[in-house]
């Protein structure tokens, strides 16, 4: 991505061109969700206004999406991005949104085994059993490409291990990794730790 290049030789983020716009008040307003998360995750202003008093920030958030209907969320995630997610969440993005083949922001992450993206976004409420269009849940992208790190996480926070896609497999069926069919395996101990840490929730 141009834009990545010229970060990397120290482009200014903050320079104004018409219009009083920086880079990022310019990539909001066009939709350029992808180069968002990446101005975003450089150390973009986020609450700098453009000429019409319009923050960059609320563009981002509400709209503007890639051909393949990404937001800038999903796009900061499947990145890895977590300055970004980070940036995005706390103007307003919605959490749940989906693409256009039903990733949110978090199934986006565990199909990328971006682990630190898929941590933060579960850390604000992402919900585990968000699903694409084909039924799957994170958890069964993440065993079926063989994220054992994500799966583990995925199964940390209570993500059902035994839900089914459209086509009747469950995470199990779907991995052929051994690393992570064991940790599959393995679920009701991993997920004993969370069953007891709802528990202490409810009763406090």
């Amino acid at each position: 991505m141009i834009v990545g290049q010229l970060l990397r030789h120290g482009a200014d983020l903050e320079t104004k061109g018409e219009g009083e716009a920086t880079a990022l008040n310019v990539a909001a307003a066009r939709g350029h969700a992808e180069v968002v998360a990446l101005l975003l995750d450089s150390g973009a202003q986020t609450e700098t206004k453009d000429g019409n008093g319009y923050t960059a920030l609320g563009a981002a958030s509400l709209s503007g999406h890639t051909e393949y209907g990404d937001t800038a969320l999903v796009c900061a995630a499947s990145g890895d991005y977590c300055s970004a997610v980070s940036a995005l969440l706390d103007g307003g993005a919605q959490i749940e949104e989906a693409n256009d083949h039903g990733e949110t922001a978090l199934v986006a992450a565990a199909a990328r085994s971006q682990v630190r993206a898929a941590s933060l976004l579960l850390s604000h409420g992402a919900n585990t059993e968000a699903r694409n269009k084909d039924g799957q849940t994170m958890l069964m992208l993440a065993a079926f490409r063989g994220r054992t790190e994500v799966v583990h996480l995925l199964l940390e926070q209570g993500a059902d291990v035994g839900a089914i896609d459209h086509a009747g497999q469950d995470a199990r069926m779907l991995c052929g990794y051994p690393d992570c069919s064991e940790v599959l395996n393995n679920a009701d101990p991993i997920q004993r730790w969370f069953r007891r840490r709802q528990l202490v929730m409810w009763y406090t």
